[in-house]
C-alpha cells in the first residue's frame, strides 16, 4: 500500500537580489533533492535495521515463553499452600506474558514498516516539490 498525498507543496524562497545567480534555482532544486534522497536512504534503513532486531528477537521470545510455560508446569507439581501456588502462577504469566505482547505487537500492531511510512512520505512530497526563487530587494 502506497500513501499518497494529494497536497501539492510548493516552496518560495526570497533571496537578496545581490545573491540570485543564473543557476541558483536549479542548484536548491538539486540541494532539496538530494537532502531528501539521502533522508529517504535513512528511513529505508532505519525501517530494515527496525525488521530485523523484531525478527531477530523471536527465537528468544519464543524461548522465553517455553521456559515460562515449563516453570507453570513445575509451580503445579509442588507441595506448597494453594495461595502460593496461585500467585507464582500469576508471576510467571505476567513474565510469559512479555515476550507473546512482543511478538504479536511486531507482527499485527507496529510493523517497522508502518513507522517510516510517515517520514517517507514527507520527504517524497518535499522532493517533487516546486521551488521558487524570488528577488527580494535588499534593506538598507
Amino acid at each position: 500500500m502506497c500513501w499518497r498525498s494529494t497536497t501539492i507543496i510548493e516552496a518560495t524562497v526570497s533571496v537578496p537580489a545581490s545573491k540570485v545567480t543564473n543557476d541558483l534555482q536549479v542548484r536548491t532544486v538539486a540541494a532539496v533533492r538530494r537532502h531528501c534522497r539521502h533522508k529517504l536512504g535513512e528511513a529505508a534503513m532505519s525501517e530494515a535495521r527496525a525488521c530485523y532486531e523484531n525478527m531477530s528477537a523471536i527465537p528468544r521470545n519464543i524461548l522465553v515463553l517455553a521456559f515460562a510455560c515449563v516453570l507453570c508446569y513445575g509451580v503445579n507439581l509442588l507441595n506448597v499452600e494453594p495461595f502460593l501456588k496461585t500467585m507464582l502462577s500469576v508471576v510467571i504469566a505476567v513474565f510469559a506474558w512479555v515476550p507473546l505482547w512482543n511478538f504479536c505487537d511486531m507482527m499485527f500492531l507496529n510493523s517497522p514498516h508502518w513507522i517510516h511510512q510517515h517520514d517517507k512520505a514527507i520527504y517524497q512530497a518535499v522532493e517533487s516539490m516546486t521551488i521558487t526563487i524570488k528577488e527580494e530587494p535588499t534593506c538598507v
